[in-house]
């Protein structure tokens, strides 16, 4: 038996002319058209019913045993359209024996059951019923819609299309205030980022970042506020390591090359990335010193470690600079290693728990009492 199965998804004959699905025979489904044309004469839905009406008259007059049904959506939920179609048609067939169907829509939105229909049916051909003047403008509606449901097609293009449409009035409003271009560069600069965090596949970083910002928020970490201060730093370090090139650009005795600016750049700019490293590692120390019970005496190591290697950046680009002599250099370079060493010996390093015995030296001794023994 073929089905001639009309589809109406959103339900809109239950919804404006209270004709229960699903409707099985000519008859039953002409009289809901009568009804339905009534109440709404203009829907598209009304089309399909006399598309079904038609197949089905031209399949039966060709001698093919076959039935004529209608099946809806609900419209309580979205998510129930297709559950509501599927129940239904699964009811149908175990009354009808089935082989084939012809699916009849008004669109593009009521196609998306025909999947439903292939799963259970040999689908034979689909019909789609629109009104000839309305027929591009509903598939254009049908996409939009998708895109509008999609949260990563949404993301993709209405973001960049606010930002864009955002410049004009942003850029009237500095203009008053005197801030001519201003939003053109931040409009790039925030389509930029944009493209960048997307072309990078970096979404769920930053919703991490942002999660574990919240966090700690809420959970008074000390490092967020260390974080933050060290940020500032570094922006200060990099303006005084910019003014620092620019001045070993104006002096008497230019050494030029790209190693001497940069250098130049490390000699403005070491003093500030030392004291932003040194406070972002007092934050972070602070923070496992209170949350862990066994906290590893060995974190101490980092304020020291950062000093030591501020103080060698700085010899070394000093020198190079020729702002100091080697005897200054080779002082910088020992006090360097000797921060460094004694804070390894004092806190522990590598290979050193938090009591600072070093590792495996139980291991040896477990080893050594098994042999004797």
């Amino acid at each position: 038996m073929l089905l001639v199965i009309c589809v109406d998804r959103d339900d809109d004959l239950g919804q404006k002319a209270g004709i229960e699905t699903p409707l099985v025979g000519r008859d039953a489904v002409e009289q809901a058209a009568r009804d339905f044309g009534i109440v709404d004469p203009e829907d598209s839905d009304l089309n399909a019913l006399y598309e079904g009406m038609r197949i089905y008259d031209e399949e039966v007059g060709a001698g093919t045993e076959a039935e004529l049904v209608v099946l809806s959506g609900r419209a309580e939920e979205h998510r129930n359209h297709d559950r509501a179609i599927a129940s239904q048609l699964d009811s149908l067939l175990e009354d009808l024996d089935a082989e084939s169907a012809i699916v009849v829509t008004d669109g593009a939105e009521d196609e998306r059951v025909i999947p439903i229909v292939e799963s259970r049916l040999k689908v034979d051909g689909v019909s789609r019923t629109v009104v000839r003047q309305s027929e591009n403008l509903e598939n254009a509606y049908h996409v939009m819609k998708q895109v509008l449901d999609d949260p990563d097609t949404r993301a993709t293009i209405l973001v960049p299309a606010g930002i864009l449409l955002l410049i004009f009035p942003i850029d009237v409003i500095l203009s008053h205030l005197g801030f001519e271009g201003v939003a053109l560069a931040l409009a790039a600069a925030a389509l930029g980022g944009y493209f960048l965090v997307k072309g990078l596949g970096l979404e769920d970083e930053l919703d991490e970042l942002l999660e574990e910002t919240q966090d700690a928020i809420y959970t008074g970490k000390v490092s967020l506020i260390t974080y933050i201060v060290a940020a500032g730093l570094v922006v200060i370090g990099a303006a005084s390591g910019v003014r620092s090139m620019q001045m070993h650009g104006q002096g008497e005795e230019i050494i030029t090359g790209t190693l001497p600016l940069a250098m130049a750049f490390i000699q403005g700019a070491i003093a500030w990335l030392t004291a932003a490293g040194v406070i972002s590692s007092i934050g972070r120390i602070v923070d496992e010193y209170i949350q862990r019970e066994d906290f590893p005496i060995a974190y101490l190591n980092g304020p020291f470690y950062i000093v030591a290697m501020g103080l060698a950046l700085h010899g070394v680009s000093g020198y190079i600079l020729g702002q100091i002599d080697v005897d200054y250099l080779t002082a910088i370079l020992l006090g360097s290693v000797g921060i460094g060493a004694a804070s390894t010996y004092v806190f522990g390093g590598i290979g050193r728990s938090s009591d600072g015995a070093v590792e495996g030296d139980e291991e040896l001794v477990g080893e050594a009492t098994s042999g004797e023994n």
